[in-house]
């Protein structure tokens, strides 16, 4: 977790409590329900991602942090919204996500199979060139010229 007992949190006493209660308690009652997550961010002054330790989750550390928290402020959003499960939500977003990437991965999919008409004719330069790298290298650029 992100902060131990949540000292240090603004809103904590000395002793790490919120409202009586220690983060770890807190923690424990929600972990896994999402819904509740809004009403520990209230008992927790608006610092619950520090305690959810989105800033420190590897390799992503605040990077990932920031679309952990969008995530779940998108979630929790939709869910507010369409009245649906959390389970239907997640199946929403990824049929968002999906959409809105689509444009990226139709350029990269006309970009593979571009290259993958080209093999032939790479495979033929290689072959004609194998002993030299350099001339191949110009030859490759010359045909990827030719044919964007």
């Amino acid at each position: 977790m992100g902060i131990q007992n949540g000292v240090g949190l603004s809103g904590a006493d000395a002793g790490g409590q919120f409202n009586g209660r220690t983060a770890d308690h807190l923690l424990r009652r929600a972990e896994g329900i999402p819904g509740s997550w809004r009403s520990l961010a209230r008992n927790f002054n608006s610092n619950f991602d520090q305690v959810l330790g989105f800033d420190q989750v590897p390799p992503f550390y605040s990077f990932g942090g920031f679309f952990a928290k969008g995530l779940l402020l998108t979630m929790n959003w939709l869910h507010d919204v369409t009245k649906l499960g959390y389970g239907w939500v997640i199946v929403l977003i990824t049929v968002l996500l999906k959409l809105i990437f689509w444009p990226l991965t139709a350029a990269s999919t006309r970009s593979m199979k571009r290259m993958q008409a080209l093999a032939p004719e790479v495979k033929a330069l290689k072959e004609k060139y194998k002993d030299d790298p350099q001339k191949f290298t110009s030859k490759q650029m010359e045909l990827w010229k030719k044919t964007r």
